[in-house]
């Protein structure tokens, strides 16, 4: 009796190990992406002396900067964009993505009033009309789409 109630057991273990019915066969898979150091910049208007933005990569700066200047008397006198390049080669062809996100850490902030909100702006950018390396003119660049923080 034993015997059969172990048998039992593992006939019970075995169909639920191997699942019933058919379902969904497609393979899930997570990728994590860093982004490129190699592509990765910055670019930055002097918006008072003007001229085209001046172009500082990450892999001679090891890092890649982004806000906007402010003299002492409160005026804008620069606007620094950084560009992060997240090479998507190592997902398949075909894949279909049902979830990204982005993950930023900001290693200094340097506020002049810290009682006003500081906005963070992060676009994406379509990287087949501007394929890397990072260039001046990808300061102006088209947002395919925006996302503010507070």
């Amino acid at each position: 009796m034993r015997k059969s109630w172990m048998l039992v057991l593992v006939g019970m273990a075995a169909l639920f190990l191997a699942g019933c019915g058919g379902g969904d066969s497609r393979l899930i898979s997570t990728e994590w992406i860093d982004s490129d150091r190699t592509v990765d910049a910055d670019l930055t208007l002097d918006l008072v002396k003007g001229g085209p933005p001046l172009l500082a990569l990450a892999s001679v700066n090891g890092h890649v900067l982004a806000g906007v200047t402010v003299d002492f008397g409160g005026t804008s006198v620069a606007d620094t964009r950084g560009f992060l390049y997240f090479p998507l080669n190592r997902i398949p062809l075909g894949a279909s993505i049902r979830y990204a996100s982005v993950t930023i850490y900001l290693n200094q902030v340097t506020l002049r009033n810290s009682s006003l909100p500081t906005p963070f702006f992060l676009d994406l950018i379509d990287t087949n009309s501007f394929p890397p390396p990072v260039v001046s003119s990808d300061y102006n660049a088209p947002f395919a789409a925006t996302r503010s923080f507070d």
